[in-house]
């Protein structure tokens, strides 16, 4: 699996609905309209206004992602770029209306 390079246009799915949230034992993919999907293998966290739930591949994750299914039919209104983490991760979150948010974090590729 290759990772994302740093100067990577992150604002795709500004403006998207959430139509479609897929859900496998190693992977979950977040359909928008316009045909945009984020795939995600590795680890996301999804903040529900309330508490933050986090997503790896384990036994466990199809539970966490279940509760991504709230997000259906919101809109991502703004990408936030967050830096890095421990300078090998990329970590970028979507903010969605009208609320809760996804976060990504990505290995980088130089």
């Amino acid at each position: 699996m290759h990772g994302l390079k740093k100067e990577i246009d992150l604002s795709f799915p500004k403006g998207r609905e959430l139509i479609q949230v897929a859900v496998g034992l190693y992977q979950v993919q977040f359909g928008f309209d316009g045909d945009v999907t984020i795939s995600v293998e590795a680890e996301f966290h999804y903040f529900d206004c309330q508490n933050e739930w986090i997503w790896r591949q384990k036994p466990s994750s199809p539970q966490v992602a279940a509760r991504t299914v709230a997000l259906l039919g919101n809109q991502a209104r703004a990408v936030e770029w967050l830096g890095f983490l421990e300078s090998t991760k990329l970590i970028w979150r979507t903010h969605m209306a009208p609320g809760g948010s996804l976060s990504t974090y990505r290995g980088l590729v130089d």
